[in-house]
């Protein structure tokens, strides 16, 4: 991972916002709807007009993480996504129209676009209840900008509402995993590989297992 992602200037990063969450669920259902990304046109319709289903692609090398990308970002000016801001410095031609979604195991997702970073952070609180700290994190050089106070507060309500969509899936899953009759079901190579992929990491360090994933066979 720090090979990958070393153009990115993260220690540069300012926090421009945090709010928590309260999410009436198991925070592995949380981990497992962020590695996925089939429940897009329905959960998050917005969200697709910039991060499109086919534009997403596995990106996972070894090491304690599941990641993705969406290569390119379709530009949708009505979004907040794509507001005119300067992207963080440094960065190749492909990052600076990529978003990248990783995913750190235990407990901390990444949302990483060209001009910011939006995290969360999962803290368990008992089988059924998960508090989230979000956090969007900017580079300073953002703020040269005109109206770059405005857009950056778009953006933060624009996963605000992101993360409360989300909430209300994966709380509607806690309860139908709860029912008695549900047998459990298969996943889907294609779309949930990182799912797997995660599963085993919780299975190994609940018996003792320290083993780290290998990377995908084809990396894009």
């Amino acid at each position: 991972m720090p090979e990958r992602y070393h153009h990115y200037p993260l220690h540069e990063l300012r926090l421009y916002g945090r709010k928590p969450f309260e999410v009436r669920a198991n925070w592995k259902l949380i981990a497992e709807n962020f590695m996925e990304y089939y429940h897009l046109p329905w959960v998050h319709p917005e969200l697709t007009t910039v991060s499109g289903v086919n534009e997403h692609h596995r990106q996972q090398g070894p090491g304690m993480y599941t990641g993705m990308d969406t290569s390119p970002l379709t530009r949708n000016p009505e979004s907040p996504l794509s507001a005119d801001l300067p992207n963080m410095p440094g960065l190749d031609d492909v990052e600076n129209q990529s978003a990248y979604w990783i995913y750190l195991f235990p407990n901390l997702a990444l949302f990483l676009l060209p001009n910011h970073l939006f995290t969360l952070l999962l803290r368990p609180e008992g089988v059924g209840m998960t508090i989230e700290s979000a956090d969007l994190l900017v580079h300073p050089s953002l703020f040269d900008a005109p109206e770059a106070t405005a857009k950056c507060d778009a953006i933060f309500t624009y996963w605000d509402m992101v993360n409360r969509q989300d909430a209300a899936a994966v709380e509607r899953v806690q309860v139908g995993l709860s029912a008695k009759a549900y047998p459990g079901g298969r996943m889907c190579y294609r779309f949930e590989e990182p799912i797997h992929r995660f599963q085993n990491m919780v299975i190994d360090r609940m018996i003792g297992i320290q083993r780290v994933p290998g990377g995908d066979e084809v990396m894009p």
